[in-house]
């Protein structure tokens, strides 16, 4: 039985035998009932700062820097001098001022795997360092409680904090002297053996030596790939893989992969000259030496150079297109629903901070050395990149303060950048599109008070037939059970919008057709009528079903003027292209 928008139809069909008010509303995937393609809905803007939306986000924002990856400057700049600083460190702080970037680090160490020949994050990281199972020989206890099954660890999990491996050596407690056990009710020290490293407060750094020798006698904290469990040692170890596969320190292969092609010229791997730096008074972490750990939080940069290396990711600069997408992935769910894990991604659903209220994934990593705290964040879905620094005593350095600056900034730009957006494409796609020849006519409209995701496809008439209205009734290729009754006709409402594929080149852009069958009301009934959240939003199943003569029923091509503007419109499967009223068509492309 082949039905298009099948999900869809059999939701609709459900949704109309519940009374109206028989179920609570429930959260949608979107305004309306909409369910987007999950990314960008519209072209990234290409020159947000130049509009009155963004414009006014820039001058009330004055706590942090962002920018799109589109435009030479800044969309804004902000740099805060406090009154006292180290006398060490400058004492005017700019965009090329050098802070401790601590766990931001970890990127380094993953796209530094990744730019790796001949090495996949799905190898097991026994391909690489078989010797680590004799590490399983140090616990005076060996059972599957405190063994670590090195075989089954992958780069991807140690990336992702998948691997379940004992977080740090800097964590132990009884390796600070100045800890007292007997407070918290644990024993005494004794004559254990303890790593006595660490890199902080006084404690020596910690040497490969000092994993080799000691890092066996940790327990696992989970079953690899059992659910993410922060490891800061994850990296330390793709540290020692990059070095060994490339023959070169760790540090020299970032160097020469990642901070020479981005011209990242203020951004080191050990303490620099004190003079460049932004170093609080009563600073305890601006020297601190991290050793073998160093992979995962060591390193030291500028706003700049973070933009640099923000833009550098999002404009495919060191990996193809393709392989920057599949990092941009998450790996993992977490106990928030806000909040999934990549590599080494934090990433943040924002949801309800756009007009269309979909959710907008903001992929962030985040670092804290007590008095240091960072963020590099991009925004895929608009392409826009930016990234905080601070320094200062702990006491007033909460993580969360960093977090919420992030997270008043996503909420202020995010709607000006989809208003960016919708300015920039209007022009470049509404309007009529018509083939008098076969009868056939597209309206696609982006008015200013639809708040819809994409374009809206409101007419959509080939060869003199309503297609959009094809679309609420089921092809009746095998007859329906005759027990199922059909849906009341006054309930068969569709709507269609259309959305980016990535798939473009100069003179052509291919987008894909989303029919949404059946009222916002209609839908929520039925996801009301689930355990999960959006059931009914099922688009990622439907995406190019329906073909005819091996083309999809869903692809729009543009064509594409001089200027970027679309000038015509092909439907592959209709054999139809349509030109758009007050534009001249280019020359026909071959497919």
């Amino acid at each position: 039985m082949f039905r298009p928008s099948l999900l869809s139809l059999i939701g609709l069909q459900l949704a109309g035998l519940l009374a109206p008010q028989s179920l609570p509303m429930a959260v949608q995937a979107a305004r309306n009932g909409l369910c987007p393609i999950p990314g960008p809905v519209l072209p990234a803007p290409k020159a947000p700062s130049s509009r009155p939306a963004a414009a006014v986000v820039a001058a009330g924002a004055k706590e942090l820097l962002d920018g799109s990856i589109h435009e030479d400057g800044y969309m804004l700049e902000y740099h805060r001098t406090p009154p006292v600083l180290d006398p060490r460190g400058v004492q005017q702080v700019d965009g090329k001022s050098v802070y401790r970037i601590a766990s931001v680090t970890k990127v380094f160490a993953v796209l530094a795997v990744l730019l790796l020949d001949g090495v996949s994050l799905d190898d097991p990281i026994t391909k690489y360092f078989p010797e680590f199972e004799k590490l399983n020989e140090q616990p005076e206890v060996k059972d599957e409680l405190t063994l670590v099954d090195w075989d089954e660890i992958t780069l991807g999990a140690l990336a992702s904090h998948l691997a379940g491996i004992k977080a740090d050596f800097s964590s132990d407690l009884s390796t600070y002297k100045s800890f007292d056990p007997d407070v918290y009710g644990l024993p005494p020290r004794g004559n254990s053996s303890l790593p006595w490293c660490s890199g902080f407060l006084g404690v020596r750094e910690c040497t490969v030596d000092d994993f080799l020798q000691l890092f066996g006698d940790n327990w696992p904290a989970l079953a690899p790939f059992t659910t993410p469990v922060y490891s800061n040692n994850g990296a330390a170890i793709l540290g020692l893989v990059v070095s060994k596969v490339s023959g070169k320190s760790f540090e020299a292969f970032v160097q020469e992969k990642i901070l020479d092609p981005l011209n990242m010229k203020h951004t080191f791997a050990t303490k620099p000259d004190d003079k460049l730096g932004v170093i609080s008074v009563e600073d305890t972490m601006w020297a601190a030496d991290m050793g073998f750990t160093g992979p995962s939080g060591a390193y030291y940069a500028s706003t700049d150079d973070l933009i640099a290396l923000a833009d550098g990711i999002l404009s495919n600069k060191l990996l193809s297109p393709a392989k920057t997408r599949k990092w941009l992935k998450p790996w993992a769910t977490t106990a928030s629903s806000g909040t999934m894990v990549g590599a080494p991604w934090e990433i943040y659903l924002a949801r309800n901070v756009t007009s269309d209220q979909r959710t907008v994934e903001v992929y962030t990593k985040n670092g804290g050395l007590l008095t240091y705290s960072s963020y590099v964040v991009l925004v895929p879905d608009y392409d826009l990149v930016f990234t905080i620094l601070a320094t200062g005593p702990t006491a007033e350095l909460p993580y969360l303060g960093t977090q919420v600056i992030l997270s008043t900034l996503v909420q202020a730009l995010m709607p000006a950048l989809e208003a960016s957006s919708r300015d920039e494409a209007a022009p470049r796609y509404a309007g009529v599109y018509r083939d008098e020849a076969t009868n056939s006519t597209v309206s696609i409209a982006l008015a200013a008070d639809d708040l819809g995701p994409g374009l809206n496809l409101t007419g959509w008439v080939v060869r003199g037939k309503d297609v959009m209205a094809a679309f609420v009734e089921p092809l009746d290729l095998t007859p329906p059970p005759a027990d199922v009754p059909p849906p009341p006709p006054q309930l068969l409402t569709a709507t269609a919008r259309l959305y980016p594929t990535n798939l473009k080149n100069e003179k052509r852009e291919s987008w894909k057709g989303v029919i949404g069958v059946g009222s916002a009301e209609q839908l929520a009934q039925l996801d009301a009528l689930l355990a999960w959240e959006q059931g009914s939003c099922g688009t990622w199943g439907s995406i190019d079903r329906p073909a005819y003569q091996m083309r999809a029923v869903d692809q729009f091509i543009f064509g594409l003027g001089e200027d970027g503007a679309a000038v015509s419109v092909e439907l592959p499967s209709f054999k139809v292209t349509l030109k758009k009223e007050g534009a001249a068509v280019p020359p026909k492309f071959r497919r």
